[in-house]
């Protein structure tokens, strides 16, 4: 059995990672996000993690403990809507930047929220709006990531289309350390989009 470190976020961005949370098991990160917004309105930025996800969503997904990446951040709600129907394709590509930069794998996007490693899935963005009861929308944008998932690991009917990044790099991959590049790569990314660099 693979022994893993526990994931932990040093990165503190303007926008991303303002506060970070971690949590053993969570049946969905998103779905934490949304409950921390419906008290907290100044929450916004906040990053939660978990090792286990019992609630995982996505077509070829699994979630098992303690190898992957299931990370939820909470996105400002002053972005207007066309900046909001940016925001799976800007995450992909904070992703795939940060995927290639920690581990130098090629790896792509299978628009709009996929994230592709020898066009097999690796990774995939889940983007979510709520309408809080304290009249402003809630948005938490989801990043799973098969990081540390061995071959043997994956169910037999999705074998044949996903992979990790241990699979295709041949070595693990510091969990931490491929989280802090992420959150710097989206926190640049969405400094850009909301300063009106939609482009």
């Amino acid at each position: 059995m693979q022994k893993q470190q526990n994931i932990k976020a040093s990165f503190r961005g303007n926008i991303i990672g303002k506060e970070y949370i971690h949590l053993p098991t969570a049946g969905s990160t998103n779905y934490v996000v949304f409950e921390i917004g419906k008290t907290r309105r100044h929450a916004e930025g906040v990053v939660v993690t978990s090792d286990r996800q019992t609630a995982g969503r996505g077509r070829h997904w699994v979630s098992p403990p303690s190898v992957n990446l299931y990370c939820s951040v909470r996105i400002p709600s002053a972005f207007h809507r066309e900046q909001k129907q940016v925001l799976p394709l800007l995450a992909a590509v904070s992703v795939v930047r940060a995927i290639r930069l920690s581990t130098n794998l090629c790896a792509a996007i299978k628009w709009p929220n996929d994230i592709l490693l020898k066009n097999k899935k690796t990774g995939g963005i889940l983007l979510e709006t709520r309408t809080s009861g304290i009249s402003h929308d809630l948005i938490a944008l989801g990043i799973g990531l098969n990081v540390n998932m061995k071959l043997d690991s994956f169910p037999g009917n999705i074998k044949h289309c996903a992979t990790s990044l241990l699979i295709e790099g041949k070595k693990e991959i510091d969990r931490s350390a491929l989280l802090d590049d992420i959150l710097a790569a989206l926190d640049s990314d969405v400094h850009v989009l909301s300063s009106g660099g939609r482009a």
